[in-house]
């Protein structure tokens, strides 16, 4: 009797389930390559981990077929657009020459996002049949997009971040998402990818979501990026979204100078601000 009783309480899933968490709590890298923690964690949060594929999706007909001099940014971890509702947005997206969104939701986007223009999207992860992940959506083709998956991954629900590079020859846009809850290694470790993409060239737009909330970590992102002379947009008005008293979300630049720099508070639609940017290219 008590040793069914003992089979009924503790049973394979019950003791996988145990195992599972004690291999994250005791060492997050090694749980988070282990296939036996990652199928059991993802399948209790029901979260499909995807390939780094690029979506591609074109809204309107007619674009601008050169670049001009003067930019516009548009910086935002959308959170999911979990916030949004049917409430629309207090200012036109369709303004900016560029939208570079964090945790947006692809399908949800194409359909809610008022802008025509060229969407690309790499996924993440799906939940709920939603596709979610990062995007660059512009009126400008770049000659190539480059996406790429973090190799490390989140703890718990063990899912990737990702990176985007859409490269226009002299100019490269780079829309960054780093990892959250990883060690200081593992999230220097993608960095490092993304900064040996863009040595050497010569005009550059880096922004994104950067999780800078150790000093540890910011003071190498901003000694890092001044190396590869990058300038850091300072907002007149700094009420992007703080950890510990630290930023997360930065904008990095190379052969610009900045016309205009605000930040956007939107707390009825997203836990992040929005940065707001306007670039004009410095003169060869």
């Amino acid at each position: 009797m008590k040793s069914c009783l003992l089979n009924m309480l503790i049973n394979r899933e019950t003791l996988s389930t145990i195992a599972a968490f004690l291999m994250i709590l005791t060492n997050i890298s090694h749980a988070s390559e282990s296939y036996f923690a990652q199928d059991l964690v993802r399948g209790l949060f029901s979260i499909r981990i995807e390939k780094p594929i690029l979506h591609e999706n074109t809204k309107g007909k007619v674009f601008p077929t050169e670049m001009p001099d003067r930019l516009s940014f548009l910086v935002w971890n959308i959170h999911k657009g979990d916030l949004f509702g049917e409430k629309p947005l207090s200012f036109p997206l369709k303004g900016y020459d560029f939208l570079l969104f964090q945790e947006n939701v692809w399908e949800w986007s194409l359909r809610n996002l008022d802008y025509e223009g060229h969407h690309y999207f790499v996924p993440t992860f799906t939940i709920d049949k939603n596709l979610n992940g990062l995007s660059i959506i512009t009126r400008y083709k770049p000659k190539k997009t480059q996406i790429f998956h973090t190799r490390y991954s989140e703890p718990l629900i063990i899912s990737p971040k990702s990176f985007m590079v859409a490269d226009y020859g002299d100019l490269l846009v780079i829309n960054v998402h780093s990892l959250n809850f990883v060690t200081y290694k593992e999230w220097l470790y993608e960095l490092k990818r993304v900064f040996d993409l863009i040595k050497d060239h010569p005009q550059i737009v880096l922004a994104g979501d950067f999780n800078t909330w150790s000093e540890e970590r910011l003071m190498t992102l901003k000694e890092k990026v001044k190396a590869l002379g990058l300038q850091e947009i300072v907002f007149k008005n700094d009420h992007r979204t703080k950890v510990l008293g630290l930023s997360l979300d930065w904008v990095f630049t190379k052969g610009f100078n900045v016309k205009d720099a605000q930040v956007i508070p939107l707390p009825d639609y997203s836990d992040h601000s929005a940065l707001e940017v306007t670039l004009e290219r410095i003169p060869n």
